[in-house]
């Protein structure tokens, strides 16, 4: 029986037959099973053990898939939709390997403790406070500060505050330094299997959507290929920091010209990384998901030859 990876995601194009990712998956002997995320539903059996199961399921003849179905399950739900997913991501810990695991999930879906898991193994960091709901916004001695939602995806919510003015929120943000590098110089790593694979340059869109200008591919950002070598030893090392198998990390430039880590993404896009780069990004995407699949001690077949 080959490998099957499900793969969850909140939106279609995920699940549609001509996907990108589903041939080299093929390829490698590895089923492409897509899981939407308003398909998913947590049972209790006998005996009080949580069940998963999927309804609406293309690849089972009952019309639903067990999770335990699976192989690995590659997790493609943006950081702020976590909350609603814990109890899926926690019982899947258990049953089968999740690309990113469990920890990288937890631990990126809150920008807070990404910082913190950084700084930790000594790795350069944009400076980073918790903002609290009734705080008063930090001063980092810039004219403005970066406040966004410590469980944010997409640029939500991201907006320069003054510094001491009143913070009134419902829920936790960070707050970060006004950067003066040239955004056009920021560097988004794609790292992959314990190998920086692919970097971008990501620009705000021209003109800019929303209120303040964000350079995420999902608000409208432009890519264009980066070099990767200056970059890559420090994105790997942050990648290992959050135990994470496919992550994306986003790196800035301090008044020397340092590189320094602004945060790190569990669910970061393929397609914009696969159009600026040399490497067939899903190619690399579906070996570190078979990897995954092997250590957890699978074994997936070889694809049959057509």
């Amino acid at each position: 029986m080959p490998g099957r990876v499900g793969v969850v995601s909140r939106f279609n194009a995920w699940s549609a037959d001509d996907h990108p990712f589903r041939s080299p998956l093929k390829r490698l002997g590895i089923d492409y099973v897509p899981i939407r995320l308003g398909d998913i539903q947590l049972s209790t059996r006998s005996g009080g053990r949580p069940e998963l199961t999927v309804s609406n399921s293309t690849n089972s003849s009952s019309g639903g898939l067990a999770f335990p179905d699976v192989d690995a399950v590659l997790w493609r739900v943006s950081e702020n939709l976590f909350p609603r997913c814990y109890a899926l991501a926690a019982a899947l810990a258990e049953r089968v390997p999740v690309v990113n695991p469990f920890f990288c999930l937890r631990n990126c879906s809150d920008k807070w403790l990404t910082h913190r898991l950084l700084e930790a193994v000594g790795l350069p960091t944009v400076p980073t406070q918790l903002v609290l709901p009734d705080n008063v916004v930090p001063d980092f001695g810039t004219p403005m500060t970066i406040v966004k939602p410590a469980q944010g995806a997409g640029g939500r919510g991201v907006r320069a505050e003054s510094p001491g003015s009143s913070f009134e929120s419902d829920e936790a943000y960070i707050a970060q330094p006004e950067l003066y590098s040239d955004p056009a110089r920021h560097v988004r790593v794609l790292v992959c299997g314990g190998r920086a694979v692919a970097a971008i340059h990501r620009t705000p869109a021209d003109p800019a959507t929303g209120p303040f200008a964000v350079n995420n591919l999902d608000a409208g950002g432009i890519e264009t290929i980066a070099k990767i070598d200056p970059v890559a030893d420090i994105a790997v090392a942050a990648a290992d920091a959050v135990q994470g198998i496919m992550v994306g990390v986003d790196l800035v430039l301090d008044e020397n010209d340092e590189y320094l880590i602004l945060e790190v993404n569990s669910s970061p896009g393929l397609e914009g990384v696969n159009r600026s780069s040399e490497a067939d990004i899903y190619q690399l995407a579906a070996e570190a998901v078979r990897a995954s699949i092997e250590s957890s001690g699978g074994a997936p077949r070889e694809p049959a030859v057509e």
